[in-house]
């Protein structure tokens, strides 16, 4: 099972409805006590935002916030490029042909259709606790983020572990990317500000890739071929593989 670790990004679409589908949440991929842990950092987080409480952070429902999967909700560069809703069917559901989960500034770990909230929050800003200030990203590797994602990967059994990260990111992650699965590192630092364009194009094609292999009946036409617009090939990096830009929408 092939396996895609990205980032949220700053731009998101505002709307959405009331109410929250547990069945699609990143808990049905944790033992109950990992869910626990993750739902608690979720809620302490927030609370220093000011955030209403609501069953994303273990909360009751809450009809004054409103929820849509986070594929959709991202609108960054990378999610334009890669078009997420258009592999909803390989990448959703009880059966999918291959796994995207986001690391996120406000939730840690989430799937791609994991009902979100609006938030304004980026792995690099500082959190104000009555006993400490730290960044967001320090706060999830203390957290257990590594822990999070080393049994999401396990749970859907993933033989093959993509990376999609910038710094901040891999460092909220905390080596999380070793385990029994083959871990590739895709470098697009050289590409300076248009590091995210790039990895939004190679998640498609990653995607693409998946879903013509689960699916051999599947149309040529269906995924039009992205390959031209990758100049090179990803290599494998270090963990720090670049540096964000922060300007703009990533």
């Amino acid at each position: 099972m092939t396996a895609v670790l990205i980032a949220c990004c700053k731009c998101k679409a505002g709307g959405g409805q009331p109410l929250y589908n547990d069945k699609t949440s990143v808990l049905r991929l944790l033992s109950e006590e990992t869910g626990r842990r993750l739902l608690s950092a979720r809620r302490e987080l927030a609370a220093t935002r000011f955030l209403p409480d609501g069953p994303d952070f273990g909360g009751p429902p809450n009809r004054e916030v409103l929820y849509m999967p986070a594929f959709s909700r991202y609108t960054g560069r990378l999610y334009a490029n890669a078009d997420l809703p258009a592999f909803a069917d390989c990448i959703c559901g009880p059966s999918p042909r291959a796994n995207v989960l986001i690391l996120s500034a406000l939730y840690g770990l989430l799937t791609a259709d994991e009902p979100i909230r609006t938030y304004n929050l980026q792995m690099k800003d500082t959190l104000q606790f009555p006993d400490r200030r730290t960044k967001v990203y320090t706060y999830w590797r203390h957290a257990g983020l590594g822990d999070f994602i080393k049994e999401g990967l396990t749970s859907v059994k993933a033989t093959e572990v993509h990376l999609l990260l910038s710094q901040d990111y891999d460092w909220a992650a905390g080596g999380a990317v070793t385990g029994p699965w083959v871990c590739r590192l895709h470098d697009f630092s050289d590409k300076r500000s248009g590091s995210t364009h790039y990895r939004g194009l190679k998640l498609r094609e990653l995607l693409e890739s998946a879903c013509r292999t689960g699916d051999r009946t599947m149309s040529a036409h269906t995924f039009p071929s992205i390959r031209h617009h990758l100049h090179r090939p990803a290599r494998p990096s270090r963990l720090f593989g670049e540096v964000k830009s922060g300007i703009g929408c990533t």
